[in-house]
């Protein structure tokens, strides 16, 4: 896989360094028993350092994905304009990698994205399953979160090609707005629900755009007030005495 998904996470049982107590050597025989079941790289798996439940995304861990990932010349790399993407308001994928960029307008993007709707989707539909098959609970934590990564890193390939040619059109002479309609409307869904669904991404984008406008309207203003302000206005005019 050209960039294979990687884990990042505060839990200390992923650590496989550590003291060499009996207590350190059995949690690291039960991850390395896992990592191989799984098929997983331990290069695939971050202990960072602090603590939590959620690791949150930003440009320090993009870093990582792309230290670990190989991307093609003259690849374009599509996102939704997220923070991890930016870093003091500036792009940092092409600092990166050097490839070129297309953006998703955020709003909209979770709708026409082949990981959001059948990758990611397929992925953790097998995780859940297995959830329920082996009755895991939070202890089991750690296998939980090896198991989602192996589903996400050995997914059916003709699949996953399939997905990315539906939904770029890839083949296509030319970029159909029938085709992008269809993708939106997808002929699963009943009349009534292909509507909803449709006029709720119509109208999470022109909320987008909406916002978009008001923050250039914001941002000009501020500029025409700080130019006018550094401007000293004359001084009135004194009236004859007749």
């Amino acid at each position: 896989m050209r960039t294979p998904p990687l884990l990042f996470t505060y839990d200390r049982r992923f650590r496989s360094d550590g003291l060499t107590t009996h207590r350190r050597i059995t949690i690291n025989s039960h991850l390395n028993a896992l990592m191989d079941r799984y098929h997983l790289e331990p290069w695939q798996v971050h202990v960072l350092s602090g603590s939590g439940t959620y690791v949150k995304e930003c440009p320090a861990l993009l870093r990582l994905c792309f230290d670990r990932w190989t991307i093609p010349e003259g690849a374009t790399i599509f996102s939704d304009n997220g923070n991890s993407f930016f870093e003091s308001g500036r792009e940092i994928i092409p600092d990166l990698c050097g490839a070129s960029t297309a953006h998703y307008n955020a709003a909209v993007h979770q709708y026409l994205s082949p990981n959001d709707n059948h990758h990611h989707g397929a992925a953790k539909r097998k995780w859940r399953g297995k959830w329920v098959e082996k009755r895991w609970t939070s202890k089991d934590s750690v296998e939980s979160d090896l198991y989602l990564l192996h589903c996400l890193t050995y997914p059916v390939e003709s699949a996953v090609q399939g997905y990315f040619a539906k939904s770029f059109q890839l083949g296509q002479e030319t970029v159909s707005k029938r085709r992008c309609e269809a993708l939106v409307l997808d002929a699963t869904f009943r009349k009534r629900s292909r509507d909803i669904f449709f006029s709720n991404c119509r109208r999470q984008h022109a909320l987008a755009l909406a916002r978009l406008r008001l923050r250039k309207r914001a941002k000009n203003l501020r500029s025409f007030s700080l130019t006018h302000s550094s401007v000293s206005p004359a001084p009135p005019k004194k009236k004859s005495k007749e």
